[in-house]
C-alpha cells in the first residue's frame, strides 16, 4: 500500500490549506507539482488528495467512476438554481438520461453547421480593432464568445433580444461566481438579495428565453441554432416538461460555456504575440487552406496546425485546474493508495499536464506535442481539459471548433503584439479589464 505524501506548502494550523485553495489556487497548484510523489495530502475541511498520475486519473473518471462521485455543491439545489436541472448539474442515471439527448447535438457534423455565425462573430470583432489602436484581449475575448453563444444557442445576433440575453448572462454568471467564491454554501432555499435593476435584467432575459423557445417549438421547419435541435431530441419540445428541459439545457449551454472559449482565446493570442515564428506559421496554413476566403465547414480539417495551437493553449492554461470528485466508498487507486469514503479527489489538468514525464520542457509552448509523432507513447489521461469519461464536457467539440475558427480567422486578418506584461493565468472568470492591452496590425 502507497501511502500520500503531504504537500509541500505549509498550511495554516487550524484551517490548513483552506485559505491558499481559496486565494491562490494556482500557487497552491505549483506546490503540489513540486511534491514528490503520485498522490497529495492536502487540509481542506475533510481528508483531500490530488492525484498526479494518468491510471489513477482514468480509474476515477472512468474505469473506477462508480465510486466517485460530483460535488453535492455542483449539482445540489444550489447549483440548480443558478444552472437548472441540466446535464451539467445531474448525477447518477438522471445526468446519463439528460447527455443521451443533448449530446446528438453536438456531433462534429451538425456542429460544423454552424460555422458561418462563428466566423460573422469574429470579423464583426476585427472590424471593430481595426478602429482601436489598442484593445484589451481579455475583454475582446469575454465579448466575442458570449456572444458567439447566444448566437449559436438562439440564432439572435443583433437587436434586443441581443442585449437582453447578453445582460441576463452577465448578470447570472456574476452570481454562479459569487456563490462559487464563498466559503459558505448558502442554502437554495435562503432567496437572493437582487436590486431591483438586476431583477429587471433577469425578467427581461427569461422573457426573452421564453419567447424565442415559443418560436423555435411552433415554426414549421427547424433552424440550424441549437435550440432547435434540442428541441429536436425532446419530442418536438412540445409538451411542458420537454418545453422546461430544452430550456434548462439551453441555460447551461449559454451559462457554463462561453468562458471556457474566452480564456483558451486569450491565452493562446498572448502565446501567438510572443512567438513570430508560431504566428507565421498559422498565417502561411490560413494562406494555404483559405487563400482569401474566409473559413467555412469543410476548411476545419485543412487548419491542424491551428487546431494543435488550440490544444496546446488547453494544455498550460487549462480552462478549469481542478476537476473534483468525492469518494462514495473505500477504494484502492491503481498506485496503491487507499481512498476513504467522504475524501474529496483533486484532479488537476494544471499539475499532470505540465508534468516534464509526459510533457518534456513542459513551460515551452510547443503545438507539435499534438501532432501524431508528437503524442505517440503520451498516456491517454495526462492530457483531460475538458475531463474524461461520461462526465467529459458535452460541448468540447463546438468550444475546439470556435477557438480554431477565431484563430484561424483573426491571424489572417490582424497580428497582435503585447503592449505590456500580461496578468497571472486564471482559471476563473477573466474580470473587466483583465487585459492584457494589445497593439493591433491589419495586414494588407
Amino acid at each position: 500500500m502507497t501511502e500520500p505524501v503531504a504537500c509541500e506548502q505549509a498550511g495554516h494550523p487550524l484551517v490548513g490549506h483552506l485559505f491558499a485553495f481559496r486565494r491562490d489556487r494556482i500557487g497552491l497548484l505549483d506546490a503540489c507539482a513540486a511534491t514528490p510523489g503520485d498522490v497529495i495530502e492536502l487540509r481542506i475541511r475533510t481528508p483531500t488528495y490530488l492525484l498526479k498520475r494518468p491510471e489513477d486519473i482514468r480509474h476515477v473518471l472512468v474505469a473506477g467512476r462508480a465510486a466517485y462521485t460530483k460535488s453535492p455543491r455542483a449539482t445540489g439545489a444550489r447549483a440548480t438554481r443558478f444552472l437548472g436541472e441540466g446535464v451539467l448539474t445531474s448525477s447518477d442515471e438522471t445526468h446519463r438520461r439528460h447527455r443521451r439527448r443533448v449530446q446528438p447535438v453536438f456531433r462534429r457534423e451538425l456542429v460544423t453547421r454552424l460555422t458561418e455565425v462563428i466566423v460573422r462573430g469574429v470579423d464583426a470583432m476585427v472590424d471593430r480593432w481595426t478602429e482601436a489602436p489598442e484593445i484589451d484581449l481579455g475583454d475582446e475575448m469575454t465579448r466575442l464568445a458570449r456572444r458567439n453563444l447566444v448566437s449559436l444557442i438562439f440564432g439572435v445576433e443583433s437587436g434586443p433580444e441581443l442585449a437582453a440575453l447578453e445582460d441576463g448572462v452577465i448578470a447570472q454568471r456574476r452570481s454562479i461566481n459569487r456563490a462559487r467564491e464563498s466559503l459558505v454554501t448558502v442554502p437554495a432555499a435562503v432567496p437572493a438579495a437582487l436590486s431591483p435593476r438586476r431583477r429587471g435584467v433577469n425578467r427581461r432575459f427569461d422573457d426573452t428565453v421564453d419567447r424565442l423557445l415559443r418560436a423555435r417549438r411552433d415554426q414549421a421547419d427547424a433552424s440550424d441554432d441549437l435550440l432547435s435541435m434540442l428541441i429536436g431530441t425532446h419530442r418536438g419540445g412540445r409538451s411542458p416538461s420537454d418545453q422546461r428541459r430544452v430550456r434548462n439545457e439551453a441555460l447551461t449551454l449559454l451559462l457554463a460555456g462561453f468562458e471556457t472559449v474566452a480564456r483558451a482565446l486569450t491565452w493562446t493570442f498572448i502565446a501567438l504575440s510572443r512567438d513570430r515564428d508560431l504566428d507565421a506559421r498559422l498565417r502561411a496554413e490560413a494562406d494555404r487552406a483559405l487563400g482569401v476566403r474566409t473559413p467555412d465547414a469543410a476548411a476545419w480539417s485543412s487548419l491542424r496546425y491551428a487546431e494543435m495551437t488550440v490544444a496546446e493553449t488547453l494544455r498550460l492554461w487549462p480552462p478549469n485546474s481542478l476537476v473534483f470528485r468525492v469518494a462514495q466508498e473505500d477504494d484502492i487507486l491503481p498506485t496503491g493508495t487507499r481512498i476513504r469514503a467522504g475524501s474529496k479527489l483533486f484532479l488537476s489538468p494544471y499539475v499532470v499536464q505540465r508534468d516534464p514525464a509526459y510533457f518534456p520542457d513542459p513551460e515551452r509552448f510547443d503545438p507539435e506535442r499534438f501532432s501524431e509523432e508528437g503524442s505517440q507513447g503520451r498516456p491517454k489521461y495526462a492530457y483531460f481539459p475538458f475531463g474524461a469519461g461520461p462526465r467529459s464536457c458535452v460541448g468540447q467539440s463546438l468550444a475546439t471548433l470556435e477557438c480554431t475558427l477565431a484563430l484561424a480567422r483573426t491571424t489572417q486578418r490582424v497580428g497582435l503584439k503585447l503592449a505590456g506584461e500580461p496578468p497571472p493565468y486564471t482559471d476563473r472568470s477573466l474580470p473587466p479589464g483583465y487585459g492584457p492591452r494589445m497593439r493591433v496590425r491589419v495586414h494588407q
